[in-house]
């Protein structure tokens, strides 16, 4: 309480007003936006990351959704980046309610946010080079970690499977996972972005070889008409 002469102010607390929409993402550095505020040719700091920039944040941002993020660079769906071996101890399933990723036990409960729509855009990292998974363990391991999401909110959640721009994005397979997706009965779009790097300008580029803010921005558009298939939000 704070008061001037005859002027009497109480205060109180004031609650965020709730975004009317929500987003659950899954993803690897592409997500967090990683260098993405970075000039061409540059090595990553912690400063050069942000996910508000990323396709995520813009996409988030475009239908003035709210939207919580599972993201963590180098990780794949069973092999992080550049592994030794062809399946990891810790990919990013590990983790696909971790409230902190050195805590993987400690847990939030999904329900206390449900979403309108997920979108998960990983693979990269589990192709980056040898020795890779096979394609049917890594299709296998993408399909039950995906669904097993997907059954947290009774399967009735629309969801949209990404592949990213590099060319180690394993597109193919997300078209295939998305296929078996259907087939048992979920609601799928595809946002494929694979090869976009490979046509982006070098000068483009933002920080050891990720997308600047400028293909973010064009990534952005597949997920923005995916979700929009499914949600009709404008």
């Amino acid at each position: 309480i704070s008061s001037s002469r005859d002027l009497v102010l109480i205060g109180r607390d004031m609650q965020a007003e709730e975004a009317r929409r929500r987003i659950l993402w899954f993803g690897d550095s592409l997500t967090c936006g990683y260098g993405v505020l970075g000039e061409t040719g540059c090595n990553f700091s912690p400063e050069t990351e942000s996910v508000l920039s990323s396709f995520c944040g813009v996409v988030s941002d475009y239908y003035d959704a709210d939207f919580h993020a599972v993201a963590w660079s180098g990780k794949g769906v069973v092999r992080n980046f550049c592994s030794p071996t062809a399946h990891s101890d810790d990919p990013l399933p590990i983790y696909t309610w971790s409230v902190l990723g050195n805590l993987p036990e400690l847990a939030y409960d999904p329900l206390d946010y449900i979403p309108d729509v997920i979108v998960v855009t990983i693979g990269g990292n589990d192709f980056s080079c040898p020795p890779y998974p096979t394609d049917e363990d890594w299709l296998t391991s993408m399909v039950e970690w995906v669904s097993g999401i997907l059954d947290v909110y009774g399967g009735v959640v629309p969801l949209v499977l990404g592949s990213g721009p590099l060319d180690t994005d394993p597109a193919d397979l997300n078209m295939q996972a998305a296929d078996t997706l259907r087939q048992r009965g979920y609601q799928v779009e595809t946002a494929i972005n694979f090869g976009l790097m490979t046509h982006s300008r070098p000068y483009e580029y933002g920080c050891d070889g990720h997308p600047s803010q400028k293909v973010e921005d064009r990534l952005s558009g597949e997920y923005i008409r995916a979700i929009f298939k499914h949600t009709g939000w404008k």
